[in-house]
């Protein structure tokens, strides 16, 4: 994939009218129009297998799966927690803030999980190429910055 397709701005937008504090503001990410079409034949291609890759756990970002469904498994366990506390048994649970999670993946994980889940060299090249050509530059008053890159991520 040529690099230039890779190319991507970002700029905010207010996420109220009259915007104080850059919490509220609201990043965007403008990809190239190639590299968005790319990336969504990948994910169309890659969804019947989602379901087999990502752990029943997980409910966010899978089709068929909602993020109100932890509410209940943790309004359930709260209910087990409590029922149970007679008992000798020590109960735990725990809340992890996975907020930055994608911002941390490791290019060089992904591409060893993707080969220990037998996917082929090609499609391995395609991810490669898409996470690791990226090339960002900030718009402030719609000038762009001198170009930046990401180490990791995706």
């Amino acid at each position: 994939m040529p690099e230039s397709w890779n190319d991507t701005f970002i700029t905010v937008i207010p996420k109220s009218e009259t915007p104080e504090t850059i919490g509220q503001f609201r990043p965007i990410s403008c990809c190239n129009f190639i590299y968005k079409f790319i990336t969504k034949i990948m994910t169309n291609r890659l969804q019947p297998w989602l379901l087999v890759l990502v752990n029943e756990l997980q409910s966010s970002f899978t089709s068929g799966r909602q993020i109100q469904d932890n509410i209940i498994i943790v309004h359930e366990v709260l209910n087990h927690f409590k029922k149970n506390r007679a008992g000798s048994r020590k109960d735990m649970m725990m809340k992890l803030d996975m907020r930055k999670a994608y911002d941390l993946v490791e290019w060089d994980f992904l591409l060893e999980l993707l080969s220990a889940y037998s996917f082929n060299n090609t499609w391995c090249r395609w991810v490669k190429a898409c996470v690791s050509t990226v090339k960002f530059r900030l718009l402030f008053n719609g000038e762009p910055s001198t170009v930046f890159t990401p180490s990791r991520g995706i």
